[in-house]
Order: C-alpha cells, then structure tokens, then sequence
C-alpha cells in the first residue's frame, strides 16, 4: 500500500505522489485521521462510487459482527434479545414518567 503525509500532499499536490501505480489507492496520514485516496478509472464515476460505498458498508458490517462476537451478543437467543428490548422500554418510560 503506498502512503504518505497528508500535509506534503496539501503542500505539494500530485506532484508529490509517490511513484507506483496510479489505480492502487493512496492511504494519506495526519493528525485528525487517515484518508484514502482513490483514482477514478474509465468514465462511470457513478458506478465506482457505489462500488466503493458497497465495499465500505461490508467493512463496516463485518467489524460490527466481530465486535459482537467479541462481546458474546452472537450468543444471545431471541428470548435474551426481547428481554433487552423490554428493559430498555421500561427504562425509557421510567424516564419520561420522572421527567
């Protein structure tokens, strides 16, 4: 994976890229994060977009399942999930019944 600083790349701009393939993305560091920098291929922005999209919302889905395995949620029977439900209401109405 290439990388490099993201305040050279805000200094310099493409021509401080490193060299490698254009199409393969470009991870950017700095203090408030990391950011991926990613080319755009052929003439269907849109298409890549939702590519892109689709690729991250998987991510996002399977680190929330790892966190949940993690945690033993994936153990839970759906009598244990109504049980969590139903606490949570009754707290809820405690709440706005104090409020």
């Amino acid at each position: 994976m290439r990388t490099m600083a993201l305040r050279e790349f805000q200094q310099r701009g493409v021509a401080s890229l490193p060299p490698g393939d254009p199409a393969d993305p470009l991870l950017l560091s700095g203090r408030h994060g990391q950011y991926f920098l990613v080319a755009v291929t052929g003439s269907d922005v849109g298409r890549q977009y939702e590519a892109l999209r689709q690729a991250l919302a998987i991510l996002s889905i399977r680190d929330t399942q790892l966190k949940a395995r993690e945690e033993g949620l994936d153990r839970m029977t759906m009598e244990d999930i109504e049980a969590e439900i139903h606490a949570a209401r009754a707290e809820r109405r405690e709440r706005k019944a104090g409020a």
